[in-house]
Formats: C-alpha cells, sequence, structure tokens
C-alpha cells in the first residue's frame, strides 16, 4: 500500500502519512481511530501497548 492509498483510504495527505512514517508528526486521535478501523486493530495494538 502506498502513501497515497493509505491517506486517501483514512481522509489524510500522502504527506501527513509519510511524517508519520519519519516521525516528524504523530497521529492524533481521530486520525488513530480512522487508522484502528482502517486495519481492524485496536488502539492498544495500534500505539505498541499489547502484541496481536
Amino acid at each position: 500500500m502506498t502513501q497515497k492509498e493509505l491517506g486517501v483510504a483514512i481522509g489524510v495527505d500522502f504527506r501527513t502519512v509519510s511524517f508519520w512514517e519519519t516521525e516528524r508528526f504523530e497521529p492524533n486521535i481521530s486520525q488513530i481511530i480512522r487508522l484502528c478501523k482502517f486495519f481492524e486493530v485496536d488502539s492498544d495494538y495500534l500505539i505498541g501497548l499489547k502484541d496481536f
């Protein structure tokens, strides 16, 4: 999946996804929720508090 494809799927610009990957920015809570729904994981998994 490209940054652009993920961005379109969750409603953010591809540059935002790039900034997350390079740790320039972190997703806000609404973006975390959209990421969780898209990847079908809970927030604890997404932010690294538990293993899948």
